[in-house]
């Protein structure tokens, strides 16, 4: 780390660095791999690829596409601790699960920790130790962390919840579309829940309310596109 953070900041300057969002011509620093980074039609044609800026829309996360321009262009020798977290990152950022069963029960050491994230995280709450740890421990070991055991048996109760929910509640249109409105309840929507409850199902749609809006989104299987 000491190393590449030479490499980057020489002189001690700091620099602007994005990361996995969209395009700026002004940072110093930029990875994404989203096919619709660029605002501007002008900062596209203008974007120049290099060691520092680079745009690879082919990668299933940015995890990894940071990861092989370490590699490639500053000499960084990742550990086998950072290449299975790196792994199991490109899984959960392109949601490549291998079934719905794999990513709602949550069997998996870093979807665990995924999970964790989903409901300890945010600007109130870092996470300073996680990140610590992820950098140095096996997935498998972190897991195990009570902190992390205590939010899993709380998601627990809330795909319970959300799977009487669904029962309750969903409205089907034809085999392939399910349609749920969350407008006026708590109960905690679980990403995925439909097609791990229905089969044939290809897409949902939902409805929620915040504050005194509300929001419609659909979202597709990602185990049946074609």
């Amino acid at each position: 780390y000491k190393e590449l953070k030479n490499k980057f900041f020489k002189g001690g300057v700091n620099k602007s660095i994005v990361d996995d969002f969209l395009y700026h011509p002004k940072a110093d620093i930029w990875f994404d791999h989203h096919a619709s980074t660029f605002r501007k039609p002008e900062w596209q044609k203008n974007f120049r690829q290099n060691k520092f800026h680079d745009w690879k829309p082919d990668y299933k996360s940015c995890t990894s596409q940071v990861l092989d321009g370490l590699v490639k262009n500053f000499g960084f020798k990742p550990s086998k601790i950072i290449k299975e977290l790196v792994y199991w990152l490109d899984i959960i950022d392109s949601a490549s699960y291998k079934s719905p069963e794999d990513v709602i029960d949550s069997k998996k050491p870093a979807f665990k920790i995924a999970k964790f994230i989903e409901y300890a995280g945010g600007r109130k709450n870092p996470l300073m130790w996680l990140i610590k740890g992820i950098a140095e421990r096996p997935l498998k070991e972190l897991a195990k962390d009570l902190r992390i055991k205590k939010v899993m048996a709380k998601a627990g109760e809330d795909k319970a919840r959300a799977i009487k929910f669904y029962k309750e509640n969903a409205k089907f249109y034809g085999k392939k579309i399910v349609f749920i409105d969350f407008s006026e309840t708590n109960i905690k929507r679980v990403r995925h829940l439909p097609y791990y409850l229905y089969k044939g199902i290809l897409y949902e749609v939902i409805i929620k309310k915040t504050n005194k809006f509300y929001s419609p989104s659909i979202s597709a299987s990602p185990w049946k596109r074609k």
